[in-house]
């Protein structure tokens, strides 16, 4: 049984000190004109959910103490912990629900997300 808690413990500790370190992002790509419409843009899809439940109760707007969600290397540095914390809030590893103060994301605005993430971070303008 101590042999569980000594491991539990270790990863624990593995997934703060992980969550922790941030690598510096690089700024974005933006691609103008002829968008990939088959692809997640963060521009035209995911902006607007963020302003709708992220920037509302001024969470994550600029000057807010929390991450600024308006700035795409911001998003996309701090995926990892968005979709943590919108697909399996409450665990011991993603924390509290986001958003907060708000009714949960519908399946399809998660997806969003995560597909996002899937195509590579787009973003066109």
């Amino acid at each position: 049984m101590k042999k569980i808690w000594v491991v539990l413990s270790l990863l624990v500790m593995t997934f703060f000190w992980y969550s922790c370190t941030k690598d510096t992002a690089p700024a974005p790509t933006v691609i103008s004109g002829n968008c990939d419409t088959t692809k997640v843009n963060f521009t035209k899809d995911l902006t607007p959910i963020i302003s709708s439940t992220c920037l509302g109760s001024s969470c994550h707007s600029p000057g807010s103490g929390q991450n600024d969600f308006t700035s795409y290397v911001v998003v996309k540095g701090d995926i990892d912990n968005i979709l943590c914390r919108i697909l399996a809030p409450g665990t011991t590893f993603c924390g509290a629900r986001m958003p907060q103060g708000l009714p949960p994301l519908a399946d399809t605005v998660k997806a969003v997300f995560v597909n996002w993430k899937a195509d590579g971070f787009y973003d066109c303008q």
